[in-house]
């Protein structure tokens, strides 16, 4: 019976900050898209992140992409309380799914905003003018890094701009 009570009780505090559709905790960061708190793993809404070991391929040259997007999750959170706001059902491998935020800061956004996740459009149109205009952003970066510095000098001097081509999305 003792050990009955201690169960419960044990329980009740576990369930605590699970009310309504919210988990809020401390969490451990899984990988880029997925925290676990309290035991019970969420998965991001809406965004996709890369695998923890995968890698990508940038500027010719691997790298640990998925590392990468772990480790700014980590820091961004640096051990404070996250609160996720979950869905009812569980995803096929038995993740919750929802937004989760630091504060005022919608954690899935932030993700996608710098860069270390893309929209997942096939579940979520929810963030998918964030990953468009990075897209956008990230292609303009490297046609101009393309540019060399007397290029952007003599547009500059003659008082031109750099014509770019419209990017039909």
């Amino acid at each position: 019976m003792k050990t009955f009570n201690i169960s419960v009780i044990i329980l009740f505090i576990l369930s605590f900050n699970v009310v309504a559709g919210e988990i809020s905790g401390i969490p451990n960061i899984t990988d880029g898209d997925t925290v676990k708190i309290l035991n019970k793993r969420i998965r991001f809404h809406g965004v996709d992140a890369p695998e923890k070991k995968q890698l990508c391929v940038k500027n010719s040259k691997e790298y640990r992409c998925g590392k990468e997007a772990t480790d700014a999750l980590k820091r961004k959170i640096d051990g404070k309380s996250v609160t996720c706001k979950v869905q009812d059902k569980l995803d096929r491998y038995k993740r919750y799914i929802g937004v989760c935020s630091l504060e005022d800061v919608d954690l899935n956004k932030w993700m996608v905003r710098n860069g270390y996740a893309v929209a997942y459009r096939r579940y979520s149109k929810d963030y998918k003018i964030m990953d468009i205009r990075w897209s956008v952003f990230r292609i303009a970066t490297s046609i101009l890094s393309m540019c060399t510095l007397n290029q952007m000098r003599l547009a500059a001097s003659t008082n031109r701009s750099l014509v770019l081509q419209p990017i039909l999305l």
